[in-house]
C-alpha cells in the first residue's frame, strides 16, 4: 500500500482552492481548511442614509475585544444598507459605515473626521456626541437652542479642566463651530473607541456590501456593520484574494439567489450570524429652562417615534443596575405619574415631561413617603420610594435610575453626630462623622442628599 501523503489547502474566499501539489506514487489525501469564525458581532442602529455611529452602535461592538485580544484572530468589517438607493449609492454608504466603525475600532479620530466630512454630519450628530459624553443638549433636533449651548459650554469648561485629554482643544464659547466639533469628535472617539492595533483587521479591513446582503425584510435592521473574527491568522487569505473594492458594486460576487446574494458573504459570514439585544443605558433627568424635565437614555435602537415613556414612583426603591427586559429581571412596583411619547435619534432615546407640582430633583420629597431612621443600631434600612421612568419599545423595556445629585464633599460639624446618606437608588446608609467611606471608593453620583437622623439638611451636592 503506498504511503499516505497529506496535503492541506486553504479554501479561498471565492470558494475555490489553489493548485494542489500531489505526490506521485503516494496515497494523496487533500484536507481543505476553511477559515473558522470564532465571533460575529453586529452593530445596528444607523439612521437612514447616515454613517454616523451612535453610542449604541459602538456599544454593540465593545465585547469583540475579548474575542481578539491575545489571540491570532483577525477581523473584517462589513457595512450594509437597506435597498432604498441605487447600487452605487448603497455601496458608497456601506463603505462609509464600515470605515466609521474601523475608525472607532482603531480609535482613529482623523479617520472618523473624514467620514464626518464625507457624510456631511451636522448639529444633530454633534448633539448626540455631547449627550454620549454626558452633556445633555435636549432634543436631538439639529437646532442650537439653550440646552445645546449650555451643553457645549459644559463640554468646553470640562475640557479646560483636563476631562478629555486625548482630544484637541475646543473653541472657547458656546457655539458649535468647526473647532468645537473637531474636539467633540476626538473626545467621542477616545471615549467609545476600542484602541485595537491595525493588524487586527484583515485584508482590506473594511468592506461595503451595499444592499446585497440584507439580514431581514425590515429596512432598519439592514442599516448596520457586521464584524467577523477569523480564528487563526495563518489560515487567512491575502488582501488580494478579497473580491471587494471600495466604491465599485460591480466587483461584488453577487448572483440571483435569495439574499444574501454575495457568494463570499453567504459562505463565510451568514451561517455564524447572531442577533443583538435591545439595550438602554446612561439614564439622565435634566431640568429644562422652562421647568420641564428632559428624560433620556442611550440605546442601540434604530430611529423611531412613539417610544413609550412612563414616569412614576418605585414604591420599594430601585435596584442598581435598574430592571430591564434584556436582563430578565421582573418589573418593579411603580405608581404611574405620567405617560408620554418619546423619540430615538442616532441612539439617543428622549422625551419631555411636565412634572407639575412634583419635583423629582427634591430628594426630601422622596423622604416624605416615610421611613424610620431612628434606630441607631441599623446601618442600612429599607429603601425610600424613588422616582423612575420606564422606556418601552416593542416588547423591550428598561427602568431608569432616579435623579441623583452628586456630593463632591460632605461637611460635618463635630457636634452633629452620625450622618444618614440617602443614595440615588432610594436606600440610605448611616455612617459615623469622619468615616472614610465619605471620601474614598464611592461613586458620587449615587448620593442624592446627606442628612442627619433628625431629617435636617446637611449639604446638597456641589463642588
Amino acid at each position: 500500500m503506498p504511503n499516505e501523503h497529506v496535503i492541506q489547502v486553504r479554501l479561498r474566499f471565492d470558494s475555490s482552492v489553489g493548485p494542489v501539489p500531489l505526490q506521485p506514487g503516494a496515497h494523496n489525501r487533500v484536507v481543505v481548511v476553511v477559515p473558522r469564525l470564532v465571533e460575529y458581532s453586529s452593530a445596528s442602529g444607523f439612521a437612514n442614509a447616515s454613517a454616523f455611529p451612535g453610542p449604541g452602535v459602538l456599544a454593540d461592538l465593545k465585547g469583540i475585544q475579548e474575542a481578539v485580544d491575545g489571540t491570532r484572530a483577525q477581523a473584517v468589517l462589513f457595512g450594509h444598507t437597506d435597498a432604498s438607493g441605487s447600487d452605487a449609492a448603497n455601496k458608497a454608504l456601506s463603505d462609509l459605515r464600515a470605515e466609521a466603525i474601523r475608525a472607532a475600532f482603531l480609535s482613529d479620530a482623523a479617520a472618523m473626521k473624514k467620514v464626518a466630512h464625507d457624510n456631511e454630519w451636522g448639529v444633530a450628530e454633534a448633539q448626540v456626541m455631547l449627550r454620549a459624553l454626558g452633556y445633555v443638549p435636549g432634543a436631538i433636533d439639529g437646532e442650537v437652542g439653550p440646552m445645546t449651548r449650555a451643553a457645549v459650554e459644559d463640554f468646553v469648561f470640562e475640557h479646560g479642566r483636563g476631562e478629555h485629554p486625548r482630544s484637541q482643544a475646543p473653541t472657547q464659547g458656546p457655539e458649535l463651530d468647526a473647532g468645537t466639533i473637531d474636539a467633540l469628535l476626538g473626545a467621542y472617539v477616545a471615549e467609545y473607541g476600542m484602541q485595537m492595533p491595525a493588524d487586527t483587521l484583515l485584508g482590506p479591513q473594511t468592506v461595503g456590501c451595499g444592499a446585497f446582503n440584507p439580514s431581514s425584510s425590515d429596512p432598519t435592521s439592514c442599516r448596520k456593520v457586521t464584524l467577523s473574527v477569523l480564528e487563526d491568522a495563518r489560515e487567512h487569505p491575502d488582501a488580494g484574494e478579497f473580491p471587494c473594492k471600495t466604491g465599485d458594486p460591480s466587483a461584488c460576487l453577487v448572483d440571483r439567489v435569495q439574499a444574501p446574494r454575495c457568494r463570499f458573504y453567504r459562505t463565510f459570514v451568514v451561517a455564524q450570524a447572531q442577533t443583538s439585544s435591545l439595550d438602554f443605558f446612561d439614564f439622565r433627568w435634566t431640568r429644562t429652562p422652562t421647568g420641564k424635565v428632559h428624560l433620556s437614555a442611550l440605546c442601540n435602537a434604530s430611529d423611531c417615534d412613539g417610544v413609550d415613556f412612563r414616569v412614576g414612583i418605585a414604591k420599594r426603591g430601585m435596584t442598581l443596575p435598574p430592571a430591564s427586559s434584556s436582563a430578565g429581571s421582573p418589573e418593579p412596583e411603580v405608581t404611574i405619574l405620567a405617560e408620554i411619547s418619546g423619540y430615538v435619534r442616532h441612539g439617543v432615546c428622549y422625551a419631555l415631561w411636565n412634572p407639575g407640582e412634583f419635583d423629582p430633583f427634591d430628594a426630601f420629597r422622596w423622604a416624605t413617603f416615610g421611613a424610620d431612621v431612628d434606630d441607631e443600631d441599623v446601618e442600612e434600612v429599607e429603601a425610600f420610594p424613588v422616582p423612575t421612568f420606564r422606556i418601552g419599545l416593542g416588547a423591550e423595556w428598561a427602568y431608569a435610575t432616579p435623579p441623583g445629585r452628586p456630593l463632591h464633599r460632605i461637611i460635618v460639624e463635630r457636634d452633629q453626630g452620625d450622618l444618614v446618606a440617602l443614595l440615588a437608588d432610594g436606600s440610605f446608609v448611616r455612617v459615623k462623622s469622619g468615616d472614610p467611606r465619605l471620601d474614598e471608593d464611592y461613586d458620587p453620583n449615587r448620593y442624592a442628599v446627606a442628612m442627619f437622623p433628625s431629617g435636617r439638611i446637611l449639604k446638597w451636592g456641589g463642588a
